[in-house]
């Protein structure tokens, strides 16, 4: 087995590249640019999206708001998209630059006026006692 050193910065020996895989960095009949059971997707320079964000709660919430208001096979889109709502974000780095980190697993997304769009100064983390007290009065049916 021909072995040459790992890139990753380890310095240990890893084996050489069978074929040319760039989406894994590696070139054929060179070291693998990373040794197996390194994260070569955190520790390489391939760009796997600009943000890296895309598993955690503030991208979650980002794509949930985003498909109440754009897509009307979602439930619940008849309350945002139907009634006019629009979500005006253009890139989930502008929408986190505006909210910022989610301050605990209590808090989720909210409008601060709820007849205005999800847009920037519009949109903060809030608890469920926060929304409750800024959502919409229903008049009841006679």
């Amino acid at each position: 087995m021909k072995a040459g050193l790992c890139q990753c910065g380890c310095k240990k020996k890893t084996k050489l590249a069978p074929q040319t895989c760039i989406a894994k960095g590696w070139t054929r009949g060179q070291p693998k640019k990373f040794r197996l059971g390194h994260n070569w997707r955190v520790q390489s320079n391939w760009n796997w999206g600009t943000h890296r964000m895309t598993y955690t709660p503030e991208y979650r919430a980002y794509s949930a708001a985003k498909a109440r208001c754009n897509n009307p096979r979602r439930d619940k889109y008849e309350f945002y998209g139907g009634r006019g709502i629009k979500f005006l974000f253009t890139s989930f780095i502008q929408f986190y630059a505006e909210v910022g980190p989610k301050p605990s697993p209590k808090h989720s997304l909210d409008r601060i006026k709820n007849h205005l769009h999800y847009q920037p100064g519009n949109v903060r983390w809030a608890t469920q006692k926060e929304q409750i007290a800024n959502s919409r009065r229903y008049k009841k049916a006679a």
